[in-house]
């Protein structure tokens, strides 16, 4: 446990990333496909598969017996998916480099990320205020 001095202050800042990446579109799908493969070692069919998994869906929805009629959709990962969550957590991966270049500490989980800094509270806000909008950028 750390014991602050009376001139410190901690800050936390909630933030739910999926306000931040939107849907995936064709750039996006783009930025993750690249990701895949530049920062995980994806390659060849894999990444083939997973395009295919995210573009030209169709979707509807079921209601005990009754289903809706059949929407065609660009691009989607299918909600309640095993493969939807830890797709957005290598698309978001790059976050948490860009918040340690800042020297803040933060705890990612699923769509959640929350930063934490404990500085002088002169510099607190300003400090958390630049790696917010650098985050967001």
């Amino acid at each position: 446990m750390r014991y602050f001095t009376h001139n410190e202050i901690t800050l936390n800042n909630a933030s739910d990333y999926r306000t931040i990446t939107g849907y995936i579109g064709p750039a996006n799908l783009n930025v993750l496909l690249l990701r895949l493969r530049q920062s995980f070692g994806f390659a060849g069919s894999v990444l083939q598969l997973i395009r295919s998994y995210i573009s030209d869906r169709s979707q509807f929805v079921r209601f005990a017996e009754c289903c809706s009629a059949t929407t065609a959709r660009k691009y989607g990962v299918p909600q309640g998916s095993v493969l939807g969550p830890l797709l957005f957590s290598l698309y978001t991966a790059p976050i948490a480099v860009v918040i340690k270049s800042f020297n803040v500490m933060h705890s990612q989980y699923a769509d959640d990320t929350q930063l934490y800094l404990s500085l002088n509270w002169v510099n607190a806000l300003s400090a958390m205020d630049d790696c917010f909008k650098a985050v967001h950028r």
